[in-house]
């Protein structure tokens, strides 16, 4: 179904995101194999090791939304390679497996995403093909606090200078924009909007952190637990 592009610099695979990520039909009978070989330039691949799984052994694994596991890996014609892959499965409606990737045209149209801190190094239509291919991409958005043109300008400032700024944050999950905003009102401070929509803040830019490993009724379960321990007056 699919194997990983390589760095052809130093030979090395690259993992993360879409490029590491593959679609298929099947069910709980359905056996997967995954192979990893060392990718040879000049010459034919040498194969290293493999490991093969059922879809309801990865099921079984873990009660989370999206389970995952590591697996031995095996080796191959007397490779000495060991170790193990984690593998995480990922149920998707029928639609997004009929769904291509975005052309460059597509991801250059598309408001610019910022690489998050473990996604450091990939370019922006890498993470653009990320966020699009992610079952529940996870977004910060970033807004200059209040609707003040001169703290925009400071941050500007402080972003040119590494001296910082003052800022808000906002995370969008599942096409909801969660963040706290601190009253004397004794209520909680976590507050929903539309993303990038804020009223009380001025938004700047957005940066995609990944995929979230949790439904959408776990993500409301953990933000209505963390509605009355992050209360407006804190």
């Amino acid at each position: 179904i699919g194997k990983t592009p390589v760095q052809f610099e130093t030979l090395n695979p690259i993992w993360g995101g879409p490029m590491s990520t593959y679609k298929f039909r099947g069910d709980g009978e359905t056996k997967v194999t995954i192979e990893i070989w060392d990718f040879d330039n000049l010459s034919s691949d040498d194969p290293m090791g493999k490991l093969s799984f059922t879809v309801s052994e990865l099921l079984k694994t873990s009660n989370r939304a999206y389970p995952n596991d590591w697996f031995v890996v095996e080796p191959l014609d007397g490779c000495s390679c060991s170790g193990k892959l984690e593998v995480r499965l990922m149920q998707v409606p029928e639609s997004s497996l009929l769904r291509s990737r975005p052309s460059k045209r597509e991801c250059e149209s598309r408001e610019k995403l910022l690489a998050g801190p473990k996604l450091k190094g990939h370019n922006e239509r890498s993470i653009a093909n990320m966020a699009f291919d992610a079952v529940a991409p996870v977004t910060l958005h970033v807004y200059d606090v209040g609707n003040n043109d001169t703290i925009r300008k400071i941050n500007s400032v402080g972003e040119a200078t590494k001296a910082g700024g003052i800022f808000h944050a906002a995370v969008e999950i599942y096409g909801r924009e969660f963040s706290f905003g601190g009253s004397k009102l004794k209520r909680t401070g976590v507050f929903a909007c539309q993303p990038k929509k804020c009223p009380m803040h001025t938004y700047r830019e957005s940066i995609y952190l990944g995929d979230c490993e949790l439904s959408k009724s776990q993500v409301i379960s953990i933000v209505n637990k963390m509605k009355p321990e992050w209360m407006a007056p804190t």
